[in-house]
């Protein structure tokens, strides 16, 4: 008997520490609609990579619509965010699905399902792009964009306070309007984060609301990438993002896709959503390329209409051999708002500088200065006749009548 109690017991002691091969921390325990999720990632004992194209999110056994982003950060860590629509509300499920991972020497394929909870909005609530910063993504002399977007009815001061001294911030407080968005800039000084590493943070918040917004700077060792085998894109990032002015166009953008087979293949492009509308592809397809052959597919940004674009570049050989690049372009009003070299966060060769129309440049200044000085001294020469001309006509005096003879 006591033989059979101990066996219980060390049965229901065990079962408390037995370990999911994926684990979710939400960095909140309940979100409002519109706000943007953040979440850590640890895997254990699993066969491939986790991608985005894995993640599901259901309500009542029903895919509801998100764009995920997923940053590996080494072998067992990811950090994964996304943006919850405004009408969300109620419970969810976030899925990982087709998890193939190894358990006592045998290989399994499982989903893993996390619960999610949303509240309905309250005017304090704003989203943020991208929600984790990966320092080894910096593209343009260590600057990244980072964007907000205010979703309530009023008005809001969102404060930005980095954690240490190298995280430089271009402003500290961004105000923005009821369904306004903007943006600040976050540097990092290479010689001050040289030698750090692990994760840093940039406080962002208004009132009571906000986030921690995490700055990655590696891993102190470093992590052995296991080759994939299909095709598939190589970029650091889950996604890329462009600002460019309504009307102004970038050239010289691009990303990388590998043929991860051991045989040349042929390869099509495609582009989702209403990316279409403001980006070309250099190919529609290409051919013969080489195993373990990384290619670039240049991109053209043009702004079209004010507003916010947002899909996916495929690249596709052949079930199951395709992968999904994220980007997002905005396109601003240049009457509301004008940013010079007005990018952020894309491969990128060149390009013309954008410049705002509403500034005059050095030689309309010139002409402006001249033409002033010239109806200065008109004006000044007209002054002086009607002086000269009221003094004479008084020197002139006609003889009072009784001098008269």
């Amino acid at each position: 008997m006591k033989y059979v109690v101990f066996c219980f017991l060390f049965v229901i002691l065990f079962s408390g520490f037995v370990v999911s091969q994926v684990e979710v921390d939400f960095v909140k325990d309940n979100y409002f609609s519109g706000e943007t999720v953040q979440a850590e990632i640890i895997v254990s004992n699993i066969e491939d990579n986790l991608r985005s194209n894995m993640i599901e999110l259901y309500q009542n056994s029903s895919s509801v619509p998100a764009s995920f982003n997923l940053i590996k950060l080494n072998s067992t860590n990811y950090y994964l965010y996304f943006d919850l629509s405004d009408d969300f509300s109620g419970d969810y499920d976030l899925v990982f699905e087709d998890v193939i991972f190894n358990e006592n020497g045998s290989t399994h394929q499982s989903d893993f399902s996390f619960p999610l909870s949303v509240q309905e909005t309250n005017n304090s609530i704003f989203s943020i792009s991208p929600g984790f910063v990966k320092a080894d993504d910096l593209q343009f002399n260590n600057l990244f964009y980072v964007y907000l977007f205010n979703r309530g009815d009023e008005g809001i001061n969102i404060v930005v306070d980095p954690e240490d001294d190298f995280v430089d911030v271009s402003t500290n407080v961004v105000p923005l309007s009821s369904h306004e968005s903007g943006y600040f800039t976050i540097y990092l000084s290479d010689l001050l984060i040289s030698g750090e590493s692990g994760m840093k943070y940039v406080s962002l918040l208004s009132g009571s609301f906000g986030y921690i917004l995490p700055v990655w700077l590696g891993s102190e060792d470093e992590t052995v990438e296991v080759e994939e085998e299909g095709v598939y894109f190589v970029e650091n990032s889950e996604f890329f993002e462009v600002t460019v002015n309504e009307g102004e166009s970038l050239d010289g953008g691009y990303v990388r896709f590998k043929n991860g087979l051991d045989y040349s293949i042929g390869v099509q492009f495609r582009l989702t959503g209403n990316l279409d509308e403001v980006v070309d592809l250099e190919f529609e397809s290409l051919d013969n390329i080489e195993p373990q052959e990384v290619v670039s597919l240049g991109l053209n940004v043009f702004g079209a209409e004010a507003g916010s674009y947002e899909g996916n570049v495929i690249v596709y050989y052949g079930p199951p051999y395709e992968d999904t690049f994220l980007i997002r372009v905005n396109v601003l009003d240049v009457e509301e708002e004008v940013v010079v070299n007005g990018t952020a966060n894309i491969n990128y060769t060149g390009g013309d500088e954008v410049v705002d129309p509403d500034v005059p440049d050095e030689q309309d200044e010139e002409g402006f200065k001249l033409g002033t000085l010239f109806w200065i001294i008109l004006f000044v020469l007209i002054i002086g006749s009607l002086v000269f001309w009221r003094y004479k006509k008084k020197k002139v005096k006609k003889p009072h009548p009784f001098f008269q003879k």
